[in-house]
This record gives C-alpha cells, structure tokens and sequence, in this order.
C-alpha cells in the first residue's frame, strides 16, 4: 500500500537513484543483488518452515505467485497484465482456471477461482 512504500522510503533514507530498492551502496539493484537477498532470506526462513528447504526461490516466482494472488483479489487479467507490464493481452489466454501458485500442476484444484476477458 501507499502508506506501506512510505513507511519503507523513510526506512530506506535518500538515495541517488529512482528505484525503489537499492543496493548496500545507495545504486540501483541489480537482479544479482536481488537473487542474492532473495536466496538468503529463504535459507533463514527455511529454517523455521522446513517445507521451503531445497526449494528454489526465484524473482520470477515471486512475480508469478504475486500475479496469481492479484487475479484472485480482482479477477481483472487486463489489470494484471498491465501491472505486469504486458502492453497487449492479446498472446494471453483468454479464460481458464487459475492455476493454484507453485503447485506444479497444469489445472486448478476443485473449486479453484476462475477467471475471464470480457468483452474480447
């Protein structure tokens, strides 16, 4: 929320580059830098949930599993698709079942949310 990125921009102090997240020297991040963080915060959360140990958490996981709880919430995929930064839907599916995030299996479970295009 707005409120939330506030919070964090107060946090994160002034920094010499637009982006939201920096690196330990004020830059812009790097996808390195950020599978780096990604990669040890999941070591340490493994932890105490051992269902995460010898899982591979990537970036792209992340923005997957984020998109799905976000088609969820509002059952828009133009929406999404926008957010995600996809300039045309056209190349995506244009209704079907929303897969369940990080299960592995090509349909939704029973009674898994769908979701459709209108209009197309």
């Amino acid at each position: 929320t707005a409120r939330d990125l506030r919070a964090w921009l107060a946090v994160r102090g002034q920094a010499s580059v637009p982006e939201l997240f920096v690196n330990a020297q004020g830059g812009a991040m790097t996808r390195a830098g950020f599978e780096y963080i990604l990669a040890k915060h999941a070591a340490t959360a493994a932890r105490s949930c051992p269902t995460l140990g010898g899982r591979t958490l990537t970036p792209h996981l992340l923005r997957h599993s984020c998109a799905v709880i976000m088609l969820q919430a509002t059952r828009d995929i133009r929406k999404v698709a926008l957010w995600l930064g996809h300039a045309d839907i056209r190349g995506l599916p244009q209704d079907g079942p929303v897969r369940e995030a990080g299960s592995g299996r090509g349909g939704a479970p029973a009674g898994a949310p769908t979701w459709s295009v209108q209009g197309t």
